[in-house]
């Protein structure tokens, strides 16, 4: 789901960039499926220590109104960078709060 994400939010910024080509382009996927794993990568998801503080909600307002600020504020390479991490980050909380075990709230 990282994968798709990346290419839907690559095609929104491709008309909001002026420095985009491929090469970026890829480097944006690479970063928003690396943060849609990194929970799982922290906490294994099939421990019993899964779905800790990486996996809270807490994490996920913090990473939220962190985009959010990010969005607003300056639009250099690296906030883009750090856009699509998050942003990979956030899609794997979401889709996390569908599950059966659901984002613990601490």
């Amino acid at each position: 789901m990282g994968f798709v994400i990346a290419l839907l939010a690559g095609v929104y910024e491709q008309s909001f960039i002026e420095y985009f080509d491929f090469i970026l382009y890829i480097i944006f996927i690479g970063l928003t499926v690396f943060g849609s794993v990194v929970p799982n990568l922290i906490e294994n998801p099939h421990g019993e220590e899964s779905r800790r503080v990486f996996h809270s909600v807490v994490v996920l307002l913090i990473l939220t109104v962190l985009f959010l600020f990010l969005i607003v504020g300056n639009q250099s390479i690296f906030t883009y960078l750090l856009l699509r991490f998050i942003l990979g980050y956030l899609s794997h909380l979401l889709l996390d709060t569908t599950s059966q075990k659901r984002l613990p709230r601490y």
